[in-house]
């Protein structure tokens, strides 16, 4: 480990009285979210039907096209251990505890607050996170991507500070584990290179290296594990295609396109089948962005997925795989040619959610029964009772986006006083790297979701690291009124 200027590494750092106090800090926090959680949800949230896909591809140990196979490796980890129920919370919220910690202790060793209110405003927004701690206690892959994310996005504060083997060894190693758990991964080193290779240059170029070749195993594995389930080598699983018909179908109610204006007859049967039910779309997607599409047997995609199954007596999911083909083409169509309906009638509707997102559609508790292979998986009695003592996040549950809008309100005015007093901020270059990076990635993030699927708030768990650190270093940057300095063993 190299050492500071003022001699202090960081493995002495987090051996400091000051370190030591803020981790009795944060662990105390966090034990008492856990038991307050556990007192108000005695069982996790596993009423939602992609937790009952999870658990039946971590039984059978099969790759669905839907999603990738992280999550459900990490069930299976854990089943090994210990087949209660209870074992996926405990694991998830010490994973999101330990990345809070580790990205807290990283910012402050190489960013060091000038002031001690600062600093504890940082802590809190790392880890005062409700939804976070609900999300942590559902079998859904949302709190271990947020937390992966955590880890990754700390790495890179490491390989912009202290490029080394090791740092670019764990970054793409983190980004391989990423890449394996949800496919929105797939921007995160597109966004990295530029910045690594911008800042090393003639230095190591050991992370982008790493990065590119846990890339290239993550296709080739995607590859593998399609050709063994659908029969056909290709990197696609069909779902992206999906989506973007999904998306696109929004224009259907305020446009008139015939259908022998599309260049293909395969085009013109599916279109067929969506003006078919114009008016059924019109009232799916009346009140919002939706995903409605996606999954309903009475919606036209899937209609459109049983005719191609009966015309060429092929099974679902070689059939999904193709018709995403058809989907994506669709939907692209459709962008293309009513770019300002799709941007009207489905992107900045979205984009408003992503900074006051629906509370719909994640916390299910009570509302459906258990599925089947979570009864199995974990031992549980068929009359388990899964209902809350005190449902808390119960829908509407309006809490939640307003901290969201709340946060990005404070965000914007905070970024708008920097702006009137750049002349009087003044960030080290490293700094600079580092916040630009972030704030980047936030930015992109927010973008990658909006454009790719209907908001729903979980999508935003991996920015609260990022939100909390936009926050901190404006606010130890700007120049307000002098408040008592940092404890000694925080200050460099």
């Amino acid at each position: 480990m190299k050492k500071q200027k003022d001699g202090l590494s960081f493995a002495k750092f987090i051996r400091t009285p000051q370190a030591l106090k803020d981790l009795k800090i944060i662990l105390g926090y966090f034990i008492a979210g856990y038991f307050f959680l556990k007192i108000c949800y005695p069982f996790p949230d596993m009423t939602a039907s992609d937790s009952g896909g999870y658990v039946a591809a971590a039984i059978g140990d099969l790759f669905y096209v839907y999603r990738p196979f992280g999550f459900s490796w990490f069930l299976q980890v854990l089943h090994a251990v210990s087949s209660s129920i209870h074992a996926v919370f405990i694991c998830q919220h010490i994973l999101h505890f330990t990345s809070v910690v580790f990205f807290i202790w990283t910012v402050s060793f190489f960013l060091p607050p000038k002031r001690n209110v600062w600093y504890y405003t940082f802590i809190g927004l790392c880890c005062f996170s409700p939804f976070y701690f609900y999300m942590s206690n559902s079998l859904l892959s949302d709190s271990l991507f947020a937390t992966l994310t955590t880890f990754w996005l700390t790495t890179a504060i490491w390989v912009v500070m202290r490029p080394a083997i090791f740092s670019g060894i764990l970054h793409a190693l983190l980004l391989f584990w990423l890449l394996h758990t949800r496919y929105i991964a797939f921007f995160y080193p597109f966004l990295s290179f530029p910045f690594f290779i911008w800042l090393l240059r003639k230095r190591s170029l050991l992370p982008v290296f790493f990065s590119v070749f846990a890339i290239l195993v993550f296709y080739n594995q995607t590859c593998n594990s399609m050709e063994a389930t659908v029969g056909k080598r290709q990197f696609s699983t069909g779902f992206s295609g999906w989506q973007t018909a999904n998306n696109a179908l929004h224009v259907i109610p305020h446009i008139d396109l015939k259908t022998n204006e599309l260049p293909d007859a395969r085009l013109r049967v599916l279109h067929q089948f969506v003006m078919h039910q114009k008016e059924e779309i019109a009232r799916t997607t009346a009140q919002g962005p939706s995903a409605s599409f996606l999954w309903s047997q009475n919606l036209p995609l899937k209609q459109y997925l049983f005719h191609m199954m009966e015309q060429n007596q092929s099974d679902y999911l070689r059939t999904w795989v193709k018709a995403g083909d058809d989907f994506g083409r669709y939907g692209n169509y459709l962008i293309s040619h009513y770019p300002f309906s799709y941007l009207r009638h489905y992107f900045l509707p979205n984009l408003w959610c992503s900074f006051y997102p629906p509370t719909e559609g994640y916390a299910n508790y009570n509302y459906r029964e258990i599925f089947k292979e979570e009864i199995v998986y974990y031992r549980l009695a068929e009359n388990t009772d899964i209902s809350a003592r005190w449902d808390f996040m119960k829908i509407p549950a309006p809490h939640v986006p307003l901290i969201n809008l709340v946060g990005w309100i404070f965000i914007f005015i905070l970024l708008s006083a920097a702006l009137v007093h750049i002349k009087k901020i003044k960030f080290s270059r490293h700094e600079r790297i580092i916040f630009w990076f972030l704030l980047t990635f936030g930015i992109t993030y927010i973008g990658a979701v909006t454009y790719g699927s209907p908001i729903a708030a979980r999508y935003f768990l991996p920015l609260v690291s990022v939100k909390s650190f936009v926050i901190y270093l404006l606010l130890n940057h700007l120049p307000i009124k002098k408040q008592p300095d940092a404890p000694e063993t925080i200050k460099k």
